[in-house]
């Protein structure tokens, strides 16, 4: 499957599910009693997305808590998308690059890619995925080794990526014209038609609870 045809790079409420699927891979659990049982959903109008409600301690939580995201402002499909741009692609992304893209501040931009960076270094298998640190100055991040293969993992290069276009339209909702913005920088930067390497990033930088100590900053 094509990677960035992925419904969690363009909805909130499928970019909560991915993170779900990668903190709770057998279900939910309650960061502040530990249950594992009779928990529900939060669900009514004016309810956050993705939120869950423990019935044991009572208390209500959501896969972002312990997590590098937890406290962000930025929407989390944004932050997939900054994920996807900065270690999936021939090229990485830079701060700049992803404050144009992801139609946020420059200072937000940045505080992403520091959190992110910081969160992977953190990780004590970092060399499995041949992830090594890119000089830049303020821009600097971790990024993948070149992508270039042949066969499944071949780059677009020039060809045009078809399934852009249906979130192309002139009336096309804001979000959706972002996702363009996204994809075509993405095809900038090299993007492999398949890749399992954003799964693998992204079960780094999200914890075994690990990630809790880290100091994760003011918000964005």
């Amino acid at each position: 499957m094509v990677s960035l045809i992925q419904k969690y790079f363009l909805q909130e409420e499928a970019a909560h599910s991915k993170l779900e699927e990668t903190v709770w891979p057998e279900g939910p659990i309650c960061p502040h009693c530990g249950a594992q049982h009779h928990i529900g959903r939060v669900a009514g109008k004016g309810a956050r997305i993705a939120l869950k409600y423990c019935c044991t301690c009572r208390k209500q939580f959501r896969a972002t808590i312990g997590t590098l995201f937890e406290g962000s402002r930025v929407p989390l499909h944004k932050w997939l998308q900054a994920i996807f741009l900065l270690y999936c692609c021939h090229r990485a992304a830079n701060a700049h690059q992803l404050h144009l893209v992801l139609g946020l501040t420059y200072k937000s931009a940045l505080r992403m890619v520091q959190r992110l960076t910081d969160a992977l270094a953190c990780d004590r298998q970092r060399t499995t995925l041949g992830l090594r640190s890119v000089a830049g100055g303020a821009h600097s991040v971790l990024r993948s080794e070149p992508l270039y293969r042949s066969g499944r993992d071949a780059m677009y290069g020039d060809v045009e990526v078809p399934w852009v276009y249906p979130y192309a339209e002139p009336n096309a909702e804001p979000s959706s014209r972002q996702f363009r913005r996204f994809a075509e920088k993405a095809r900038e930067l090299g993007c492999p038609e398949y890749s399992a390497r954003f799964d693998e990033v992204l079960r780094r930088i999200i914890p075994n609870r690990s990630l809790q100590g880290i100091e994760l900053g003011p918000r964005d």
